[in-house]
This record gives structure tokens, C-alpha cells and sequence, in this order.
């Protein structure tokens, strides 16, 4: 795992839901700060989609948008408390 590469100390996993794995993973770090679990989070996400078409018909239905929203609105929240 890159944690233990960058020799980072805390919570470690990995996340694999197919399609929502990025959203989770988010949702994890989310859960672990506000619980106090950590302090921080770092969270690498990737997406490996051989077919172009499913990419585009996943922009077109603002799949790809709801990531970015979900990370405003996390940023959001931590500003105001």
C-alpha cells in the first residue's frame, strides 16, 4: 500500500465497489475525521474504464459531478467549524 511506502501512520484500506468506489472512499475518510479517528485524510481514487462510450454516458448522466459536489460540500462543512 502507498501508506506504507510514504510511511503514514493511522487508518489504511482499501476500497473496492466497483462503481462506487471513489464515493466511498470518500465517504470513509469523511467518517473517520468526524469521528476522530484521524485527523486528516488522504484519499487516491482511480478509474480504469477500457470502453469510451461508458465514460461518456457517465459525464452525460453528471456521474463524474457528484464526486466534485460531494468534495465542495465536504470543504464546506469543515470551514465551518
Amino acid at each position: 500500500m502507498i501508506s506504507y511506502f510514504l510511511d503514514l501512520k493511522g487508518p489504511s484500506c482499501t476500497i473496492d465497489t466497483a462503481c462506487s468506489s471513489s464515493f466511498h472512499a470518500m465517504a470513509v475518510g469523511y467518517d473517520y475525521i468526524m469521528s476522530g479517528k484521524c485527523e486528516d485524510a488522504i484519499i487516491g481514487t482511480a478509474n480504469l474504464c477500457f470502453a469510451p462510450i461508458v465514460n461518456l454516458q457517465f459525464t452525460r448522466l453528471g456521474i463524474f459531478n457528484i464526486i466534485i459536489i460531494f468534495c465542495i460540500l465536504l470543504k464546506f462543512n469543515n470551514l465551518m467549524q
